[in-house]
């Protein structure tokens, strides 16, 4: 396919690049990430109510400090922790959600406040816990 060592298009139609994992623990794959602002060129994950994402994490089980493949665009595989319908929305976990780290699929139709945390579109229906195809942006 086409990339190099910094950057690649995934199988599922994703952007990726190579950032260094510190988030303190080995990666899961479709963890939602945002920049560790202390490290260059490394991501942690998003904060609760974060009203902003860096990327999907591509990779399962990547050392804390090693290099790990990020998507930030296109179509990432995001872990969902409640059911997602195709059509909804993906977004950041806010502070009365159960968990950090996945993706929430919200009614696209819920309140315009509510969409500021979106980070995509849900492409396809899945159950919870599962990893889910969102169209980030």
């Amino acid at each position: 396919g086409v990339g190099n060592y910094n950057f690649k298009i995934t199988p599922e139609g994703g952007f990726a690049v190579r950032l260094t994992n510190k988030t303190g623990a080995v990666t899961v794959k479709g963890q939602i990430v945002s920049h560790e602002g202390t490290v260059a060129n490394a991501f942690g994950l998003t904060a609760v109510d974060a009203t902003h994402c860096l990327g999907v994490v591509y990779e399962a089980g990547v050392e804390d400090g090693a290099p790990c493949w990020v998507v930030v665009a296109g179509i990432a595989q995001v872990l969902m922790k409640n059911a997602a319908t195709m059509g909804h929305i993906c977004r950041i976990p806010l502070k009365d959600d159960d968990g950090e780290a996945a993706g929430y699929a919200m009614d696209a139709a819920q309140s315009s406040s509510a969409s500021v945390y979106k980070i995509g579109d849900v492409l396809e229906t899945a159950d919870a816990e599962v990893l889910c195809k969102v169209l980030l942006h």
